[in-house]
């Protein structure tokens, strides 16, 4: 039985890039573009991992983390973005990742993911 990964992104194109790469791979994706969604799906579904973007229309990761602790140990990956410029450069806009840790995750990766990294990080938090 594969694994079910619930991916929480606000933009569509990461959750279909994610989607695509880890169907690839034999796991089942669950996706969602807020909180919201997301809790909504939790009530029904277990997922095995939870790969979380930091930033979301609807309220903060962080908080939603800690809330998420307080009832389950589903593992949880923190994804954190970057903004392109119109030169092509990035700007980072990640999260100290001290404080994805301290709201209970248990990873963290900078978007745009490199794909190895990405499913060693699937990997070990699955096992």
């Amino acid at each position: 039985m594969s694994s079910t990964i619930l991916i929480i992104d606000s933009y569509p194109e990461m959750r279909e890039v994610l989607r695509a790469i880890l169907t690839r791979y034999g796991y089942r994706t669950l996706e969602s573009g807020t909180i919201r969604q997301g809790r909504a799906l939790l009530e029904n579904e277990t997922p095995d991992l939870i790969i979380l973007d930091i930033y979301l229309p609807d309220g903060n990761s962080l908080r939603f983390c800690e809330e998420l602790r307080e009832i389950s140990k589903i593992p949880l990956l923190f994804s954190s973005g970057r903004v392109k410029r119109e030169d092509g450069s990035y700007i980072s806009v990640d999260v100290d990742r001290f404080e994805c840790y301290q709201a209970g995750g248990n990873g963290y990766l900078s978007k745009p993911y490199d794909l190895n990294e990405l499913l060693a990080e699937v990997e070990v938090l699955l096992h």
